[in-house]
């Protein structure tokens, strides 16, 4: 991303688990500022500067889909774990977990849930998606940093994977309808 352009914090040092603190942990150089969704100015000019990076980060090309293949850290070309975006995606295994999990919040019922998964699978194909890009993961205003009323960079690239280059932009307008007006 770096050479792309993208401001993003220079990773100096990570661990995909450390057993002492029984988590991962990066350490980063640091992109100096605060999260957008404080700022009191206009986000007009930082959002769309931030959206122009994140369309550069999302040019880049992955090999597979999903969360990246931490059994090769050192590879010089990140790969997803998945072969197709339906595989990654539409993991009912994992879709029957969440929708359970709503359910023992009393989000929705039983009848509710099936009908999802019901409707999931009749039509799961008809989503396309050929091709992975980097993907930022959980891209918002929280994530994207102002500093001297300039955009500075987005942080926090903890959520990164390899999906349909629109992942972002999706996330983005879900979480911040308010500035997508």
């Amino acid at each position: 991303m770096l050479k792309k352009g993208v401001r993003v914090p220079k990773i100096i040092t990570y661990e995909d688990f450390n057993k002492q603190i029984n988590r991962s942990y990066m350490i980063t150089s640091e992109i100096k500022g605060m999260p957008a969704k404080d700022y009191k100015g206009n986000l007009k000019k930082i959002v769309y500067e931030a959206g122009k990076q994140i369309a550069l980060a999302n040019t880049i090309l992955v090999d597979g889909f999903g969360n990246f293949d931490k059994s090769k850290p050192n590879a010089s070309k990140r790969v997803g774990t998945s072969k197709t975006y339906n595989e990654y995606v539409f993991d009912m295994n994992r879709i029957e977990n969440m929708l359970k999990d709503l359910i023992s919040q009393n989000i929705i019922d039983k009848s509710t849930a099936k009908n999802c998964l019901s409707y999931i699978a009749k039509n799961k194909d008809l989503i396309k998606c050929k091709r992975a890009y980097l993907a930022h993961g959980d891209f918002d205003l929280g994530h994207v940093y102002v500093y001297q009323e300039k955009y500075s960079g987005i942080i926090d690239w903890g959520d990164i994977r390899a999906i349909s280059l629109y992942r972002d932009l999706t996330h983005f307008y879900i979480n911040n309808r308010v500035v997508a007006k």
